[in-house]
């Protein structure tokens, strides 16, 4: 299915409206699609980081089921685009850090709110921006993020991109160890997977969550596909919704 066809598609799941934003901060770029409701809407808004590599146009339906069902809950969505995903330049985590502290201009007309829901790459920048941009961002969920790099025997297991990418900056862990999410901890919840080699939660989620006091939640039966599941998904909405 081309990305026209499925822009074409409506009803089901699919309800709603979808546009690409784009906006200039500071010379700054950035680029993102935005999954708007029309049903139940709500007064809060999600910016979605992404895992892996690849360009979130690629195959959107698929890949974002998670995204598309916190949009059918009343949620505006805006999944951001990575400079690595439409420029000749590596991933990095000092740049996304840069396109998540500018995307909260592209969410500001749609709603009073704005949230930040991370899979996998995205919880280490997303992690890095919501120290200093907290003022910005009402809670963040991070799903299965690979935080500590400086876990040595972990590290030299990742892929060559992963390593070089967590190579950047210091790491979430480096940070929390330090201090610096103090007074954030009941605006941050960590998901890991409880069988998920790739991001081991006593490695990486709930290591974190120790370390700073913040939430964290461990999907049973699952590994590093932990947003798939309706167990973290609910768990991500019952944090927002302040439930939990």
């Amino acid at each position: 299915m081309s990305f026209q066809e499925w822009l074409k598609l409506q009803g089901g799941v699919m309800w709603g409206n979808v546009e690409r934003l784009s906006i200039t901060v500071d010379g700054n770029q950035v680029d993102a699609f935005l999954l708007k409701p029309t049903k139940t809407i709500r007064n809060k808004g999600i910016v979605y980081l992404h895992g892996g590599t690849f360009d979130l146009e690629q195959n959107m339906l698929n890949r974002f089921s998670d995204a598309f069902s916190y949009r059918a809950m009343g949620y505006h969505v805006l999944l951001l685009k990575f400079p690595d995903e439409d420029f000749p330049v590596a991933p990095n985590p000092n740049s996304d850090i840069i396109e998540i502290r500018d995307a909260y201009h592209l969410m500001l007309p749609y709603v009073e709110e704005i949230n930040i829901i991370t899979v996998s790459r995205g919880g280490y920048p997303g992690l890095l921006a919501f120290k200093d941009q907290h003022t910005l961002y009402n809670k963040i969920v991070c799903f299965v993020p690979p935080l500590n790099p400086d876990n040595e025997k972990w590290f030299q297991q990742q892929a060559g991109w992963a390593k070089a990418y967590l190579s950047q900056c210091k790491s979430p862990i480096w940070h929390a160890h330090r201090g610096a999410y103090v007074g954030l901890e009941n605006d941050m919840l960590m998901i890991g997977g409880q069988i998920d080699t790739i991001c081991p939660p006593n490695i990486n989620s709930a290591y974190f969550a120790g370390l700073t006091g913040c939430k964290s939640y461990i999907v049973k039966g699952y590994g590093h596909n932990s947003s798939d599941s309706t167990a973290g998904r609910t768990q991500a909405m019952q944090f927002l919704a302040g439930t939990i």
